[in-house]
């Protein structure tokens, strides 16, 4: 994923739903999912810098996305203090995949 994802990258999701962070977060997860066909993985640091947002935005919209079941957060084994928190979209959830759906409809809109 580029670094400047945000400047390349024009948010379908936004158009519709409006610009806030869980918008973005949630359309980054689904774009990697759909361009990949994989269970996309990403850390709080990364969707930050990405989505150019600050990080306690994402935290904040990360932890209400894992409460609801939407989100998943794998925990790394590891001995630092503060690990980083690996963050994916349940690819297996109704509500994901209605979202994937609708997605895939209107990515080719301009």
């Amino acid at each position: 994923m580029s670094a400047d994802f945000s400047d390349d990258y024009s948010f379908r999701f936004i158009r519709i739903f409006g610009n806030t962070p869980r918008i973005k977060i949630l359309e980054f997860f689904v774009y990697l999912y759909d361009k990949t066909g994989k269970q996309p993985w990403s850390y709080i640091s990364q969707l930050s810098r990405l989505l150019k947002l600050s990080k306690s935005s994402v935290k904040k919209v990360i932890d209400s996305l894992i409460y609801e079941n939407i989100l998943i957060e794998k925990k790394i084994e590891t001995h630092a203090k503060h690990p980083k928190r690996n963050i994916s979209i349940k690819t297996n959830k109704p509500i994901v995949l209605e979202l994937l759906e609708f997605y895939r409809k209107i990515k080719h809109l301009s």
